[in-house]
C-alpha cells in the first residue's frame, strides 16, 4: 500500500502542477490580450490625432490658397483699372491732338482760300489801274480789303507773336 500511496501522492502532485501550469498559461494569454488591446487603443488614438492634425493643416492650406487667390484677383483688378485709366488718358490726349491738327488744317485751308481770293483781287485791281478804270480799281481794292478781313484773325492766331497789325 505504501507503493499505492506514493503513486497516489505523485499523481495528485502532477495534477496540481498541471493545473498551476494551465493557470499560468491562461494568465499569460490574458495578459497578451490586454497588452494587444492597449497597443490597439494607443494606435487608434494616435491615428485619430494624426487625422485631426492633417485635417487642420488641409484647412489652413485651403484658407491660405483662398487668400492668395483673392489677393491675385485684387491685384489683377487694380492692374486692369490702371491700364484702362492710362488708355483713357492716352486716348483723350490723342483725340485732343487730332482735333488741334484738324483745326489747324481747317484754318490753313481757310487762309489758302482767302489768300487766293486776295491774289485775284490784287490782279483785278492792277488790271483796272493799268486800263485807267479807277472806279473798277476802287471796287476791286474794296474786295481785296474784305478778303483780308476774313482771314486776318486766323493769320494772327496762327502766327503767334510774329503778326503785327498795320
Amino acid at each position: 500500500m505504501k507503493r499505492f500511496n506514493t503513486i497516489f501522492a505523485l499523481s495528485i502532485l502532477g495534477l496540481v502542477s498541471l493545473t498551476a501550469c494551465g493557470e499560468e498559461t491562461k494568465t499569460v494569454t490574458d495578459a497578451a490580450k490586454d497588452a494587444t488591446g492597449s497597443v490597439t487603443d494607443v494606435a487608434k488614438d494616435a491615428a485619430g490625432k494624426t487625422t485631426d492634425a492633417a485635417g487642420k493643416a488641409a484647412d489652413a492650406a485651403k484658407d491660405t490658397a483662398g487668400k492668395t487667390v483673392d489677393a491675385a484677383k485684387d491685384a489683377t483688378g487694380k492692374t486692369v483699372d490702371a491700364a484702362k485709366d492710362t488708355a483713357g488718358k492716352t486716348t483723350d490726349a490723342a483725340k485732343g491732338a487730332v482735333d488741334k491738327a484738324a483745326s489747324m488744317v481747317g484754318n490753313l485751308a481757310g487762309i489758302k482760300d482767302g489768300v487766293l481770293g486776295m491774289k485775284d483781287g490784287v490782279a483785278s485791281t492792277l488790271t483796272a489801274v493799268k486800263a485807267g478804270d479807277f472806279t473798277t480799281a476802287q471796287t476791286e481794292a474794296t474786295k481785296l480789303q474784305t478778303s483780308w478781313s476774313k482771314i486776318s484773325e486766323t493769320v494772327e492766331k496762327q502766327s503767334g507773336g510774329n503778326y503785327k497789325n498795320h
